[in-house]
């Protein structure tokens, strides 16, 4: 059985609309037509000030977080009056919730500027991620010429180095050359020229 929405004001003193639901049955046939003039009526009316009552107990943050308690805390308080009706009441929940209009524009103020907080928060993440990976790139950039400057350098001494010895290795096999020719033909004048000197040999 639906409950009409019923004003309260609640414990930090925000008004508000709330409807609800009743969930019952008969278990006592006798007393729901002889213990109460208007079965029905008397559980509409002791289920909004029960409503009433539990919402008052409430701050509004937790009406909205926390219908459970809520819903609890009414059936609680109209089912032993309800017994004596010979009623049981199987459920009670609250269908909706309605701050005056004042509040809703405060909440959806506050909504909007909490939007936009995330939104900025984010953005700004977003910003900063990208300059991170920009200085790394930028980073990397520079110890790869670095590291390719310096392979360079390496490759280019190394090819000097192998030079030199190829010419010293040309110079020394010429000169014993020289050399057998003249153990070989000792009263023979050679000429010999190297890239070192030009001399006369006799």
């Amino acid at each position: 059985m639906n409950i009409d929405p019923q004003s309260s004001v609640t414990q930090d003193n925000v008004q508000v609309t709330t409807a609800g639901a009743v969930y019952f049955r008969v278990v006592d046939p006798e007393k729901a037509c002889y213990e109460t003039y208007d079965l029905l009526s008397s559980i509409v009316t002791h289920s909004q000030s029960s409503m009433r009552s539990a919402v008052g107990l409430m701050e509004l943050d937790t009406l909205f977080h926390d219908r459970s308690t809520l819903n609890r805390q009414i059936l609680e308080s109209i089912r032993p009056a309800a017994l004596k009706w010979g009623v049981d009441i199987l459920r009670y929940e609250i269908t909706d919730v309605t701050p005056d209009s004042r509040v809703s524009e405060a909440m959806d103020s506050q909504s909007i500027a909490e939007r936009k907080r995330r939104e900025t928060s984010l953005n700004a993440d977003a910003r900063r991620q990208h300059d991170i990976t920009v200085s790394d790139g930028q980073r990397m950039a520079v110890v790869n010429e670095s590291e390719a400057n310096k392979r360079k350098v390496v490759l280019a001494a190394e090819a000097d180095a192998e030079s030199v010895v190829l010419r010293a290795n040309a110079e020394a096999t010429s000169i014993a050359k020289i050399g057998e020719a003249l153990r070989d033909n000792p009263e023979t004048c050679l000429l010999y020229t190297s890239d070192a000197a030009d001399d006369l040999l006799c």
